[in-house]
């Protein structure tokens, strides 16, 4: 039957469950009462579903309410946690920012333009457009959601502080990066103050924002300090298994990877992997990625014969992927092909993941446009200067007209 999952931060027996009892579950409780909370939390340890268990509640939910009035306000939070869950795991697409869109309409015609729900739809919608690298158009929406949180609900809500954070994250990426980080540490000390130092939503996720934050402006003692610090804490409070402490784990393995600590990279990548198997989860692109930056990571700490197996093996499991997976492992696929010297494949998959990227999500998305500079890049090292040059040209003409010239991408 169904493998059982690892889906919240419930331990011990508690710990995994066979998804299709959620939805069993969520199911029977939404015949008695319409409650979302039944959707996303746990009933036991009240913490929010994660990865795989989330996805598949989403699903299920937007399909139980399939049947009500589009201006039902059940099927509507079931349509913005749908596209919320979606982009989170499969990143922003048009049918993502449309429902968003939808959404925050019809919460402001039935709901008023200052319920929490329809600020919380328009906040959604910035975070589309900041996954989509529509930075402009998430800056002016962000903006204006924490303008009207500080007017409703005061500056010290966990709602507008949380508002502020997201907007920090933007800020981060359009180049405001000092301003940003400044904020951030306001946030973080009155969060600490309120709602003490493991509060796992707003204190803890401030920090890790603050991370990369201090990367970008180059305080890499202040980021390495803070990393370690929110990986202490979640352990203590989440535990070893929950996926936010997973999260940490990664950031903590990309800065020694950075900071060229390639042993203690390899070490933490290890325990990340080990994690991601341990859960059970249907993810096959955050295995395959993990996999391959242990292989990376060994190799860069002088360990070429212990890396080449593994680095083999990331590639093979790349290959079970569809077609059209995430960009993260194929990327990863790319990267490994490198490694192990096999350029004409980097290439090939380079080719084809900005092929489906440019047809799924269009040729202007943020995502899309990366690939396309990783194959101009590709083809230069290849010794076709003329199309890698082309490539990248009009890959940086359109990153300009697109996402503005203080991206750091562009």
């Amino acid at each position: 039957g169904e493998v059982v999952q690892k889906g919240c931060r419930c331990r011990g027996d508690n710990g995994a469950v066979h998804i299709d009892c959620l939805i069993e579950l969520a199911t029977h409780n939404a015949t008695i009462r319409d409650n979302s909370t039944d959707w996303e939390y746990c009933t036991t340890c009240k913490g929010r579903y994660t990865d795989y268990a989330r996805m598949k509640l989403a699903d299920a939910w937007l399909v139980h309410t399939d049947t009500r009035d589009k201006d039902d306000l059940f099927r509507l939070s079931a349509m913005d946690n749908y596209a919320r869950v979606t982009a989170d795991y499969k990143g922003g697409s048009d049918e993502t920012e449309r429902i968003f869109r939808d959404v925050a309409e019809a919460r402001a015609r039935l709901l008023g333009a200052d319920h929490s729900d329809t600020l919380r739809s328009q906040s959604s919608l910035a975070q589309s457009h900041f996954a989509r690298g529509k930075l402009r158009e998430a800056l002016g929406l962000m903006e204006a959601n924490v303008a009207d949180l500080q007017r409703l609900s005061g500056p010290e809500h966990e709602s507008t502080l949380a508002a502020r954070r997201e907007l920090a994250h933007v800020q981060c990426r359009i180049g405001d990066r000092h301003t940003a980080v400044e904020s951030l540490r306001e946030i973080l000390a009155i969060s600490e103050e309120k709602f003490g130092p493991d509060d796992t939503f707003l204190t803890l996720e401030t920090l890790h924002t603050l991370c990369s934050a201090c990367q970008d402006i180059g305080e890499t003692e202040e980021e390495m300090r803070y990393a370690k610090e929110l990986l202490t804490r979640r352990r203590r409070v989440l535990g070893q298994w929950h996926l936010d402490t997973l999260r940490g784990v990664t950031l903590l393995s990309i800065l020694h990877f950075k900071q060229e600590e390639y042993s203690a990279a390899a070490e933490l990548a290890q325990e990340e992997l080990a994690l991601w198997r341990e859960h059970n989860v249907a993810n096959t692109v955050a295995i395959t990625v993990a996999s391959h930056n242990v292989g990376l990571y060994t190799l860069l700490a002088g360990d070429a014969a212990k890396a080449e197996p593994i680095l083999r093996n990331a590639v093979d499991e790349t290959k079970t992927l569809n077609a059209h997976e995430h960009l993260f492992a194929r990327a990863s696929h790319g990267h490994a092909l490198s490694v192990l010297g096999r350029h004409g494949e980097v290439l090939e998959t380079l080719r084809a993941t900005w092929k489906a990227q440019s047809t799924e999500q269009g040729p202007e998305d943020c995502l899309t446009l990366r690939t396309a500079s990783f194959l101009g890049a590709a083809l230069l090292a290849s010794g076709e200067d003329a199309e890698g040059a082309a490539l990248l040209k009009e890959t940086l003409a359109t990153q300009l007209r697109v996402i503005g010239p203080d991206d750091y991408n562009t």
